[in-house]
C-alpha cells in the first residue's frame, strides 16, 4: 500500500472548510429561525428563557458566533489532522 503525502496550504483547507461550513449551516439557519419564529424552542437571554420573536432575534444574532466557532473548531482539526499524517508518512515512509 502506497501512501501520499498531502500538502494542502492553509488558504485551501479553509476554502474546504467554508463550503462544508455552509453547506451545513445554512439548512441549520433555516429551521431554527422557523422553529423560534413559531415558538417551538427557546433561546436563553440574561439566564431567562425567551420565546417567540425574543428567541428569534437572540437567534439570528448569536448565529455569526457559531458559524465561526464551527469553522474555526474544524479548520484546527483538519489542519493539525493532515500534519500529523504527514508526519506518519514521513516517518514510516514508502518502503
Amino acid at each position: 500500500m502506497k501512501l501520499i503525502n498531502l500538502h494542502l496550504s492553509a488558504k485551501e483547507i479553509a476554502n474546504i472548510v467554508k463550503y462544508s461550513t455552509i453547506g451545513v449551516l445554512i439548512p441549520m439557519f433555516i429551521i431554527g429561525v422557523i422553529f423560534n419564529a413559531l415558538g417551538w424552542t427557546s433561546s436563553t437571554l440574561n439566564e431567562e428563557k425567551v420565546t417567540g420573536i425574543k428567541s428569534l432575534i437572540v437567534f439570528i444574532l448569536t448565529f455569526p458566533l457559531y458559524i465561526v466557532l464551527f469553522f474555526i473548531i474544524q479548520f484546527c482539526y483538519i489542519y493539525i489532522g493532515l500534519k500529523i499524517y504527514n508526519f506518519l508518512v514521513k516517518l514510516f515512509g514508502n518502503k
